[in-house]
């Protein structure tokens, strides 16, 4: 851990020119960056609230405050503020104040890269980070909001490229090292390289034992190659080590329940949930891993009707953000499987009918995937089991698009493989067999995967 917060002249000696005049705020501004990539708000500390408040009664004007602040709001999955003009405005005069002479070229940057995020570009932040990058290596904020962006924008070879191409400068005696490992850790597995990708989550543990993206990237490695038992023993030994960092600890979480119902207990699946992920403990901020996990639960034919309404309580007051796509089928997930028909129509509804403000990409990926996504669910709702199949096969391998990670995106496969076992149709029943098959040789040792083929192989039998 990183003790000696830098101040102005620190900062300089670093390689990163801060025109703050204020030594306090770029102490601050160290502290919650180093909190961003612990995915904790230390209270030792203050947390992110006390100490972002107290940079900005150092410094009002403190430009990289003022990024760092808004570039969580940005990407934040909580919020669309396209339409929020007093958010808007605040931008605005962050552009203002970046034009002032004593305001440095990486910070300029930075602030565009806020102005595009804002006005719904991500994309383009995206090529800014990039750009900062290249002359500024040990950005770990342009490197982590990068990573935040291409995470939600669907970009998998983004989430290993910018990491890897910036590791060489990242040397044991860099503050925050330790971090990037993680990150790269994460960006391999994606890109499905696993077992460098566990090398590098390892080398970042050794640095930091509580490295929570560290732990959650072997987590994903264990899900992808349906290693589920290592999984459970790993996460069952050190929560303790991750549990503290609270900003992502409930999707940590999620990946431990998953693996129990892969293995078809799912009384402690449920118990796990009910004590990391539930509304009542995460709030909305992990209402992606409530909906999915309990989504799977009901493919598998188990009741979960008391636990939606939970979910379906915070996800109202959200049912007009549409930002996110993959935020938006999760909520989409919620409200069908609460039984709240109406407000689902109308949130679809308003999807796609312009009344509420969403940006290009949004409406490109709702157009070329989104759509039929959304659809599919409807369908698999109202037991159209043969709609789902021709909604969803056209798009299988575009589902990437919609955000998120492979292991996040998979309850959009089985969704697939459920409801062609379904179907009356003979043909979509063969082709579930036929995605079971590829997805046995993957998993080879998914419990689920095998209970999949029996329910298929007794269906194609009668």
């Amino acid at each position: 851990m990183y003790y000696q917060w830098r101040d102005k002249q620190a900062w300089k000696t670093f390689g990163i020119d801060i025109s703050s005049p204020s030594d306090e705020a770029c102490k601050l501004f160290d502290i919650n960056v180093n909190q961003l990539v612990r995915f904790c708000n230390d209270e030792a500390l203050g947390g992110l609230t006390t100490t972002t408040t107290k940079m900005f009664e150092a410094d009002p004007d403190f430009i990289m405050g003022h990024v760092f602040q808004k570039g969580l709001a940005i990407l934040s999955p909580n919020q669309n503020l396209l339409g929020n003009t007093s958010f808007q405005e605040e931008v605005k005069q962050l552009k203002e104040l970046s034009k002032a002479a004593t305001v440095t070229p990486w910070e300029a940057l930075h602030v565009d890269a806020i102005e595009c995020g804002a006005k719904g570009d991500l994309l383009g932040a995206c090529k800014i980070w990039q750009d900062i990058l290249v002359e500024t290596p040990l950005d770990i904020l342009a490197l982590k909001l990068s990573q935040f962006a291409n995470y939600y924008l669907g970009k998998t070879p983004q989430l290993l490229h910018p990491v890897g191409s910036v590791l060489c400068h990242w040397t044991p005696s860099v503050p925050n090292h330790g971090y990037v490992h993680s990150m790269m850790a994460f960006g391999l597995e994606e890109n499905n390289m696993y077992e460098e990708a566990v090398k590098e989550a390892d080398q970042s543990l050794a640095i930091n034992k509580i490295d929570i993206w560290a732990s959650h990237a072997k987590g994903h490695v264990w899900e992808m190659q349906g290693e589920f038992e290592k999984g459970i023993d790993y996460f069952d030994k050190t929560e303790k080590d991750w549990s503290s960092c609270d900003m992502l600890a409930y999707h940590v979480y999620w990946h431990w329940a998953v693996y129990h119902i892969e293995k078809g207990d799912y009384a402690s699946a449920m118990e796990i949930y009910k004590r990391g992920i539930h509304p009542d403990v995460a709030g909305f901020i992990a209402i992606k891993d409530s909906a999915s996990f309990l989504y799977r639960l009901g493919l598998e034919d188990i009741d979960c009707s008391k636990e939606w309404k939970a979910v379906f309580d915070v996800c109202r007051s959200h049912t007009e953000d549409h930002f996110f796509m993959f935020q938006d089928i999760h909520i989409l997930m919620a409200l069908l499987s609460a039984d709240e028909m109406k407000i689902a129509q109308e949130f679809t509804h308003s999807m796609t009918s312009g009344s509420v403000p969403t940006s290009k990409y949004f409406l490109k990926i709702l157009e070329e995937v989104g759509k039929a996504v959304c659809e599919a669910l409807v369908a698999y709702k109202e037991g159209d089991y043969a709609e789902v199949v021709e909604l969803l096969m056209p798009i299988q391998f575009q589902l990437r698009e919609v955000g998120g990670s492979n292991a996040q995106r998979d309850v959009l496969n089985l969704l697939l493989i459920v409801a062609a076992m379904k179907s009356p149709r003979e043909h979509h029943q063969k082709f579930a067999r036929y995605l079971l098959n590829e997805r046995k040789a993957m998993r080879k040792n998914s419990p689920l995967t095998d209970r999949l083929i029996l329910r298929s192989s007794v269906k194609t039998t009668n």
